[in-house]
């Protein structure tokens, strides 16, 4: 017996590959969250045609058929029914599959399948990330269901909003670890992965020696508490439950530095939403980062050099993978905050 699926697709192809039963595939679509109004609004009419029945009607929505596989397994449509997200075109493109079991409405895991080139090497990474997470995690984190294979469990909730919050932070404070580490070996680290840039940017050389110059400028002795940094902690990587919960930790760390996960937060939403030079203003009087920062007991000298730190990893990062418009904003931004 086929099962049937409806294809939404957008600017660059397939984006959602998802059961025409909207019982299946409703649970996991509402739980997406389009930042801008016009994409809300566009995501809400969607939605309500796909629960009435007649999504598959409107136009540029085509219908697909696939046919169960004989031997059960992963995706053989025997157990399982699968919802489809495909990521936007960069080297890093994924698929993600959740999955729901026959005859029940919310998924259960899910699964990323490599599309891009770079994706395989990010997929496994976060596959170590989840394998080396404390079991004190387990609330706030997927759980790695089967290493081989990659599937994980899946995490109910809404995206977050982009407003700071106390459960924001009390989910950041919940990654703080006990071990200390010293500025010195994060500076080694980058100070390497920054020469190495030369050779791959000639026309961005002056900005490359700038952030030398801005990395040699942080005091090498100063210590910090570790904590697990999650490396791309967004709105759309944390779900709201009854807590937080956060998901896409394909870029986390042990025993990596406080605050660069909430500069994140207020940095990749200053690039994406407008590119704000101004996002950083009034960042350290919100109260929430003033209690992250006491409650760690970070002073704002260790607030400063934090802050450089990460606008310069954060820099080298876009420069590595060739985001040129992305590590221009950051430079900027490093220029405008070095007197903090």
């Amino acid at each position: 017996k086929a099962i049937s699926f409806l294809v939404i697709s957008g600017r660059e192809g397939p984006k959602w590959i998802i059961p025409s039963n909207s019982s299946y595939g409703l649970t996991a679509l509402k739980q997406w969250r389009p930042y801008s109004v016009k994409a809300y609004l566009k995501w809400q009419f969607i939605l309500t045609a796909y629960q009435f029945g007649f999504l598959r009607y409107l136009p540029n929505i085509e219908t697909i058929n696939f046919f169960a596989k004989g031997k059960p397994s992963l995706l053989s449509l025997q157990n399982e029914v699968p919802i489809i997200y495909i990521g936007t075109k960069t080297p890093t493109q994924k698929a993600v599959v959740q999955l729901v079991k026959q005859d029940e409405t919310s998924p259960y895991a899910v699964l990323k399948l490599p599309l891009g080139n770079m994706a395989e090497q990010q997929i496994k990474q976060e596959n170590m990330v989840l394998s080396l997470l404390p079991s004190t995690f387990q609330s706030i984190a997927p759980k790695l269901l089967d290493s081989n294979s990659g599937l994980q469990s899946w995490m109910a909730g809404t995206a977050s909003s982009r407003m700071l919050s106390s459960q924001h932070i009390n989910v950041l404070l919940k990654l703080k670890n006990t071990k200390l580490v010293t500025f010195s070996s994060f500076i080694d680290l980058l100070n390497e992965d920054l020469k190495g840039l030369f050779d791959r940017h000639d026309t961005s050389s002056s900005m490359i020696n700038t952030l030398l110059e801005q990395l040699a400028l942080l005091e090498r002795s100063l210590e910090f508490t570790s904590v697990w940094v999650h490396g791309d902690f967004a709105p759309w990587n944390i779900k709201v439950n009854k807590q937080l919960v956060l998901i896409d930790w394909e870029d986390g760390e042990a025993n990596g530095l406080p605050l660069q996960d909430l500069l994140h937060f207020e940095l990749i939403q200053g690039y994406l939403f407008g590119k704000n030079l101004g996002c950083l203003d009034a960042f350290f009087y919100n109260p929430y980062v003033i209690r992250y920062l006491s409650s760690l007991s970070l002073s704002s000298r260790h607030a400063q050099y934090l802050t450089r730190y990460y606008l310069i990893w954060a820099c080298t990062q876009q420069l590595q993978a060739n985001n040129l418009d992305h590590a221009a904003y950051l430079h900027l931004l490093l220029l405008a905050v070095k007197d903090l």
